[in-house]
């Protein structure tokens, strides 16, 4: 399996790239001020989860996706500064707003799977058997 087999990372390069489109029609000083934010938050939440894919220890992958949930969790708070700000239409608002949502419970989902596949302590260096 690689990290284009998962879908957390995928739809996280989707939210990215939607992020991109939209901040790019801005005028400057939109751009510079909350479009900057806007990209950064949403490329943030993919290279988190490919930097923790990419880790040996099941505790750092854990972590890096908890960074990756606070990166959305930004962007959220993003899309709707801009929104408020009369930079966003309703249907791109939804649409981010549903990416959004659709993204965190995937990541919640990748979090509880990685949880399951930690191997237990007691079996990971199994003491061999006295003779």
């Amino acid at each position: 399996m690689t990290i284009d087999d998962l879908q957390v990372y995928s739809e996280s390069m989707i939210l990215a790239d939607d992020a991109w489109r939209i901040v790019s029609r801005w005028d400057r000083f939109e751009r510079e001020t909350i479009g900057k934010q806007l990209v950064r938050a949403a490329d943030s939440v993919g290279a988190n989860i490919a930097e923790g894919y990419g880790r040996y220890h099941y505790g750092e992958k854990r972590q890096f996706c908890y960074y990756a949930r606070g990166s959305l969790f930004e962007f959220k708070a993003w899309i709707e500064k801009a929104a408020a700000r009369g930079l966003l239409g309703e249907e791109e608002l939804e649409t981010s707003r549903g990416r959004a949502e659709r993204l965190g419970k995937l990541l919640n989902g990748y979090v509880r799977s990685l949880r399951k596949a930690k191997p237990r302590a007691d079996t990971q260096f199994p003491i061999p058997d006295s003779q």
